[in-house]
């Protein structure tokens, strides 16, 4: 007797692909990159939950250092967070200036471009 091939279905595959080949991606693209892939799953499926509010609390708000560690241990939490968010305006102004800033960068060396495009132009005539 001939035995007949297993044949798989679109969706077994899609099912297949989303359960091993993708979460398989994902930690060699983390372990690439230097992370640690199996512990940013743990995170995000939410299995290491002492683990990911430590990592909260010890990420930087800001690229800029803090001024003393007191501020961030205040027992007041309406202080902590009236502070915070004064740290976090203050972030957003800077950042709106170096946004300006760069735009004008852009804007001047389009400029520049256009006109090396047109002196090549006239020196190509």
């Amino acid at each position: 007797m001939a035995r007949r091939r297993l044949r798989i279905t679109g969706f077994a595959r899609f099912l297949f692909a989303m359960i091993f080949i993708v979460p398989a991606a994902y930690i060699g693209a983390s372990y690439i990159n230097g992370e640690d892939g199996i512990e940013n799953i743990k995170e995000l499926v939410g299995l290491n939950e002492t683990n990911s509010t430590q990592t909260i609390e010890e990420a930087p708000t800001n690229p800029r250092p803090s001024n003393t560690q007191e501020e961030t241990n205040t027992s007041n939490s309406t202080i902590e967070f009236s502070s915070q968010k004064e740290q976090l305006e203050r972030d957003l102004e800077y950042y709106k200036k170096r946004t300006v800033q760069l735009e004008q960068e852009v804007d001047d060396l389009k400029k520049k471009i256009w006109e090396r495009d047109q002196e090549i132009a006239r020196l190509q005539e």
